[in-house]
């Protein structure tokens, strides 16, 4: 047997029985005994509460905060004869009046107390109370009638349940020949309890459409038959009928799992405390012994990681001291490069203002007849562009000619060379006479 999966404990007027996972019975008996051995260690029970001590109420109510459901539900139980404190739950239904459907339930505290210590005793653990009617709503949802019956067979015992939308509005419970066979009726016994069943239906109808004003049930759902002996008990009847499951123990196990989580719950606030508290301490060592693990996991990882960045500090700093010896070698080539490169420079510099300068004078110096030079003045311009300035005087006589003639075409032969600006003339004199045409002149310009 396996702790991992849910037991059920169910506790009936007379006795209780317990159940596996799977839903087999592992034995009934009327003492606490009955949980002695059959139980793993640690084994977790779910608590399915029937019979006529089990007290169940509904009412419909609108949105409520928790203080105040509470507040309501202890009301509701004191004027339903509730007796205890009774377990609530608020959920919301849309057949309701305000919306929501308000479950109170109560089971004797001490009976509850006798079994939950006998449980504690094996071992186990409790995980919930149920009323077993909240496990049969939720056991398999149907077609949404606002108003639906529920009719559970199992041997010796039929009840017949009426749901609202999620409030229970009646119940009532029918003896049952202990020798009809549930599972493999005849024609008699079906016939039976279909007149058994149809007598039960024309009384309590007429008391649900009178006491619970609203729509009548709209459908017959059936659980504890097979299918074809449910369709065959409801031949006749104004109602659908809708075979839920042919056995009443299963289907309750698996709405009590669909309900569990959200469902109504009459676990003591104390055992759900102490629960809590445990879960708590568990989780607190968990945390501890994960933190411990990651702080040595942490510091094995820094030790790893400072092992590691002291062998690359190591690299580093060699690989700086090669990188700075190969930068000393490289400005050591690259003065010796750069002093050769300034060198080579300035010799093409010089050539070219030689070349500029020859250029220049020969242009100069070569003058139309007529045109002599006085004076001749080339400088080169500081600077990094290379230009030779210049500056010229002379005069020009050209006999009864006149001498601006000669000026003009000095003046455009300069003009011809390449890169050369000429400034406009300066201290132009002329002196054309009947004799003799004579002119001075000053130009300067630049050669780029």
């Amino acid at each position: 047997m396996s702790a991992g999966r849910i037991y059920t404990l169910e506790l009936r007027d007379r006795g209780a029985r317990l159940l596996d996972p799977a839903g087999g019975s592992l034995g009934e008996g009327e003492g606490v005994d009955l949980l002695e051995g059959a139980l793993p260690a640690g084994a977790r029970v779910q608590v399915l509460l029937r019979g006529s001590r089990l007290q169940v109420h509904g009412a419909e109510v609108p949105g409520l905060k928790p203080r105040e459901a509470r507040d309501v539900a202890r009301r509701l139980a004191r004027e339903a004869g509730l007796g205890g404190e009774p377990a609530h739950v608020l959920e919301p239904d849309p057949q309701a009046e305000g919306g929501h459907a308000l479950w109170l339930a109560a089971f004797p505290r001490p009976e509850l107390d006798r079994w939950l210590g006998a449980l504690a005793e094996a071992g186990a653990r409790p995980v919930s109370v149920m009323p077993w009617q909240r496990a049969l709503l939720a056991g398999a949802p149907l077609p949404d009638p606002v108003s639906t019956l529920y009719l559970t067979l199992e041997p010796g015992e039929a009840r017949l349940l009426c749901f609202r939308g999620r409030r229970l509005l009646f119940a009532r419970a029918l003896p049952l020949p202990g020798e009809l066979d549930l599972q493999e009726p005849d024609a008699a016994a079906l016939a039976d309890l279909s007149r058994l069943v149809t007598e039960e239906l024309n009384l309590l109808l007429p008391f649900l459409r009178q006491k619970h004003r609203g729509a009548p049930p709209g459908a017959l759902a059936v659980v504890g038959l097979p299918a074809a002996a449910a369709l065959a008990v409801g031949q006749g009847m104004m109602l659908p009928v809708h075979p839920l499951a042919p056995a009443l123990t299963p289907f309750l196990l698996a709405g009590a799992e669909r309900e569990r989580r959200h469902g109504l719950d009459l676990l003591p606030v104390e055992v759900r405390e102490a629960r809590r508290r445990g879960v708590a301490l568990l989780v607190v060592r968990a945390c501890a012994a994960a933190m411990f693990l990651l702080g040595a996991g942490t510091r094995m990882v820094l030790v790893r990681q400072e092992r590691a960045l002291a062998a690359e500090a190591l690299q580093a700093e060699g690989a700086a001291q090669r990188r700075l010896l190969l930068e000393r070698e490289g400005e050591a080539a690259a003065r010796l490069r750069f002093g050769l490169l300034r060198l080579r420079r300035a010799e093409e510099r010089q050539k070219k203002a030689v070349e500029q300068l020859e250029q220049l004078g020969v242009r100069l110096f070569q003058v139309p007849g007529g045109v002599d030079l006085r004076r001749v003045e080339i400088t080169q311009v500081p600077g990094t562009d290379l230009r030779q300035r210049f500056t010229v005087e002379g005069g020009a006589s050209t006999g009864r000619m006149f001498s601006l003639g000669a000026l003009a075409a000095y003046y455009r032969h300069l003009e011809t060379q390449p890169g050369l600006q000429l400034e406009p003339l300066k201290d132009v004199a002329v002196a054309d006479g009947a004799k003799a045409a004579q002119a001075r002149f000053q130009l300067g310009g630049t050669l780029r």
